[in-house]
Parts: C-alpha cells; sequence; structure tokens
C-alpha cells in the first residue's frame, strides 16, 4: 500500500515510463503525464510487498540525451469531498494539483465538469490506487473548461478527481461539478 511518484523527465525526448511488479507484469505505463512531454506516474499504489522495476526509455525508443529520474514517497492530501451533484469553487496556484475524492458504485455513470475563466483547465479521474482512468483538456461546453462525460465506473470505492491547470504558470478561480447520470 506504499504510494509513489515518479518522474522522468527530458529536455532531449519524449519519455515514456513503465512500472513492473516482481514477476515481470506491468503495474502502470505513462507518457505524457507530467509537464511538456514528460512522464510521471502520479500517487501509484504498490499493490504488494516486493521488489519493483521500473523501465525509462524515450517514447520511439530511439531518442537518446541527458534525462532526470526521480522516485519519492508520495500521500494525497485532500481539497474535500464530494458527492453527486455536489460541487466546490476554489483558487488554483502555480503548478498547483488539487485533489477532491468521492465514493462510487460499480454500474455508476459519473460526469466531471471543471470551469475557470482564469486558465485552461485540465481535468483528471483516478482510481484510489493513482492510476488515471479519463481526463480532459477542453471537452467542456466552452473555451478551455474541461468535461469528463458519462464515465462508467466499473469497481466500487473510492475515486479521486484532481484539478489542475493545463500550463504550470496558470492560475485562478474555478468551479468543479460531480454528477450521477
Amino acid at each position: 500500500d506504499d504510494r509513489l511518484t515518479i518522474v522522468f523527465s527530458s529536455d532531449y525526448f519524449d519519455t515514456y515510463l513503465e512500472l513492473f511488479d516482481e514477476d515481470g507484469n506491468l503495474i502502470a505505463a505513462d507518457d505524457d503525464g507530467g509537464k511538456d512531454h514528460n512522464s510521471m506516474l502520479w500517487n501509484i499504489v504498490l499493490p504488494e510487498t516486493g521488489e519493483y522495476s521500473i523501465a525509462a526509455r524515450s517514447f520511439n525508443n530511439t531518442a537518446q540525451g541527458a534525462y532526470s529520474l526521480n522516485v519519492e514517497s508520495s500521500t494525497i492530501e485532500l481539497s474535500g469531498t464530494l458527492i453527486y451533484g455536489g460541487s466546490d469553487t476554489g483558487d488554483l496556484d502555480q503548478g498547483e494539483w488539487l485533489v477532491w475524492s468521492f465514493e462510487a458504485i460499480a454500474g455508476d455513470i459519473v460526469s466531471i465538469a471543471l470551469d475557470s475563466d482564469d486558465f485552461d483547465a485540465f481535468l483528471e479521474l483516478r482510481g484510489n490506487n493513482g492510476l488515471i482512468l479519463a481526463e480532459d483538456d477542453d471537452g467542456g461546453e466552452t473555451g478551455s473548461n474541461s468535461l469528463i462525460s458519462e464515465y462508467l465506473i466499473t469497481e466500487t470505492g473510492t475515486y479521486l478527481i484532481v484539478v489542475r491547470a493545463y500550463s504550470d504558470t496558470e492560475t485562478g478561480e474555478f468551479s468543479l461539478s460531480l454528477n450521477e447520470e
């Protein structure tokens, strides 16, 4: 149940990151979850005690150059909890990621909206294990708002909503809503 954040970055190539358990099974993979074309496995829950392997490579397996690989223990600091039909508002600082949790039952169909007049909204739906289930940049009704529409919940449990700006330099006010369809 340890939580890790793994960041693989380079100014020279598009990074790709994979995490494997000790039997060689793929636990998680990411291409562009970090800033620009960098990879990030954010707040991943390790399912078992044991040794894990990280494969850090270029996306196309042919690029080369200097890189950075960081592995850190992580925890989730929740900004709040939402229920169906609920909403929240707030202010986003530069480079900040805000996280809300909600409980869902297998078979629920949810929609999540993130609206801001101040920044290009980016929205993620993650399982409690930290893996991205859905994400959206500009799917909202207007401008650069985000919308994850009619997502089918396949497992009963706790889910995470990550609110952030598309660019780490953007800031401002936002509104977030969670609905069951």
